[in-house]
């Protein structure tokens, strides 16, 4: 309360303050007017928002269009709004919410970020004219003379007022007035929505009014008028229907129908310098650091100095140029037909274009980050630098499993060069199944499932769907396909040198696996027998699907029947076996003979050693 009560009382201190100046200027002659105290040698930009917030057409009560904030360098659609007409009047914004009004009444607050529509309000009439933030307030004017304080936040009604006459121009906001035209009457209000005072012109106005050092200028079709506190202070007559005014460095700038650019002096209303274009103007000049920015309607752009009128450059855009543009220190954003032109201030050089599938109208906004335009069709829309995406891969790279069979997929997702570590990730297939289908990235940026396949009686390509998210970067989403066959025929062959092995030999055996009739390589082997030993029981094939080994056979007394398994896994098939029958003799004919000899022999030793013995015995007993 003590501050709104000191507001009032500075504001009726200014305002006795400035009645009592007017009213001295008025009872003097007019070549004491321009005996007023000199407007500050320096250039004024009125940026009471900074660079977050666009609160009124052109931005500054100046109408210089200029505003301190950063622009986006490839800038994008971010998002859209529909209206249910037109809109005539240029977006405004805090930088929180942009606030756009429509031809039908029709007044909607967007979230910038987002483009959420968070509250919409009705008008009694149409609106003409670009709102004004002020406070906590959005102020609209409507053509039919009322003016609405909406809280911004909100979108409630705070309070209204009719000033009892149009207001089809462009609304300007300076040392808390509110200045508001239309027809051929200029009102001022204070943001309490009190009428201060009415001016009428006899002439019906025809460009949005500025405000410069405390003065609203106004023109009508062919006059340029200095206000102070609603009183004229000096009438300047142009012979040529105006389009546009804008006010910086003690000028107020005029630009024509006929492409004639007037600076006149803010003070006096004298002409300063005239430069004719030779094309009409229609688009408002921006104005930066000495320079005014004009557009003809041809789509060239000039470049000219404010205090002596000369040329600095032109650029040929080569688009027909209607609207207001928008700029910060480096770059000028000129609508022309449905291209945005991005153009280097300092030298005209065009840096890039935007072109879209439709018209531009109602001039450019611009807060820090973003980019606000409208087309003829009644959509609105923002701009701003691309949100960028993630990066995702799979391992492997190439997914390709058989009907029914598993496939292990690892999700590799990147934010920039980094694992994206915890990123939300949700899939989808088209068919088959997943172990999961939602989770989150583990330390190295994976999110690893298994996918089954479903029956195929012919090769199907299956859509497997993801969609990440990660904190600023944009939802990501993407498509693999994962190749499914039909199951594969597995063939092993088993081959040995001799199936036939006397006991004790051995013999080389080759198993070679097929998959369709070709080779597979690396597929893991086991080898077993029922009798009998080999060198090597696995191991995997080489690149000609080979497994070689030994196998020794057993000593036996009668023929055996000896059988070897061979099993083989593959990465694409599961367990496949075969089996090779040998049959194991006892040992050779010769051998045996050679057994017996040695036998015999041994038997006619000891047949030697027992006569010998007898025949030992029987000699002693002789003897005896």
């Amino acid at each position: 309360m003590s501050q709104s009560i000191h507001r009032e009382m500075h504001g009726k201190f200014w305002r006795h303050f400035v009645l009592m100046s007017a009213l001295l200027l008025l009872s003097i002659s007019n070549s004491a007017i321009a005996a007023q105290p000199d407007m500050a040698p320096h250039d004024i930009q009125y940026v009471r928002d900074g660079a977050d917030a666009w609160s009124m057409y052109m931005h500054t009560p100046e109408r210089t269009g200029f505003i301190d904030a950063s622009i986006p360098a490839t800038p994008v659609i971010k998002w859209n709004a529909s209206g249910n007409a037109i809109a005539l009047c240029s977006m405004v914004s805090d930088g929180r919410y942009a606030y756009i009004a429509w031809l039908s009444g029709n007044v909607s607050a967007f979230l910038v970020e987002s483009g959420i529509r968070v509250w919409t309000f009705q008008t009694s009439s149409s609106i003409s004219s670009t709102p004004v933030i002020v406070d906590d307030y959005l102020v609209v004017g409507d053509t039919g003379g009322t003016v609405y304080f909406i809280e911004r936040y909100s979108g409630s009604l705070s309070r209204f007022v009719n000033i009892g006459h149009a207001i089809d121009q462009h609304m300007l906001c300076i040392e808390g007035k509110i200045v508001l035209a239309g027809e051929t009457q200029m009102t001022e209000i204070n943001t309490s929505g009190e009428i201060i005072n009415t001016t009428d012109f006899g002439e019906r106005i025809a460009v949005p009014p500025a405000a410069y050092l405390g003065y609203i200028y106004i023109a009508t079709t062919n006059k340029v008028f200095s206000v102070l506190n609603g009183c004229v202070v000096w009438t300047r007559n142009i012979s040529e229907s105006i389009t546009a005014l804008m006010c910086s460095n003690n000028k107020v700038i005029i630009t024509t129908d006929t492409g004639t650019v007037f600076a006149l002096d803010a003070r006096s209303g004298a002409s300063v310098w005239k430069l004719d274009t030779g094309c009409p103007i229609y688009a408002p000049p921006c104005y930066y650091n000495g320079a005014l920015f004009i557009t003809v309607q041809n789509g060239t752009l000039y470049s000219i100095s404010i205090n002596e009128g000369t040329e600095y450059w032109n650029t040929t855009l080569g688009a027909e140029c209607m609207h207001a543009s928008g700029m910060n220190r480096d770059t000028l954003i000129v609508p022309a037909g449905n291209t945005l032109f991005f153009v280097a201030q300092r030298t005209g050089q065009i840096i890039r274009n935007l072109s879209f599938d439709f018209t531009l109208i109602s001039g450019v906004s611009i807060v820090s980050g973003y980019i606000f335009v409208q087309d003829n069709t009644g959509n609105a829309y923002c701009l701003a630098a691309p949100v960028p995406e993630l990066k995702i891969a799979t391992y492997p790279s190439s997914m390709v499993v058989y009907e029914r069979y598993q496939l292990r997929i690892s999700l590799l997702v990147y934010a920039g060069t980094i694992p994206a570590v915890n990123a939300t990730i949700m899939l989808a297939v088209s068919i088959g199944s997943l172990s999961a289908y939602t989770g989150n990235t583990d330390p190295n940026g994976a999110f690893n499932v298994v996918y089954t396949a479903p029956p195929a009686s012919k090769p199907v390509n299956v859509t497997l769907s993801l969609i990440a998210s990660y904190p600023n970067y944009q939802n990501t989403t993407k498509n693999f396909t994962i190749t499914v066959l039909p199951s594969p025929k597995i063939t092993l062959v088993m081959q040995a040198k001799n199936t036939t092995l006397e006991g004790g030999t051995s013999t080389e055996i080759t198993l070679i696996v097929y998959r369709d009739q070709t080779p597979v390589a690396n597929a893991r082997v086991y080898i077993s027998t029922s009798a009998g030993s080999t060198d090597i029981s696995e191991g995997f094939t080489d690149k000609n699907g080979t497994f070689q080994f030994t196998y020794t056979a057993p000593n036996v007394n009668n023929e055996t029947l000896v059988v070897l398994t061979a099993r083989a896994y593959g990465t694409m098939f599961l367990e496949k076996s075969c089996a090779l029958e040998l049959r194991v003799v006892p040992a050779s004919n010769a051998e045996h003979f050679s057994t017996m000899v040695n036998t015999v022999l041994l038997a006619l030793i000891l047949i030697v050693v027992v006569l010998f013995g007898m025949m030992h015995l029987k000699m002693r007993g002789t003897l005896k």
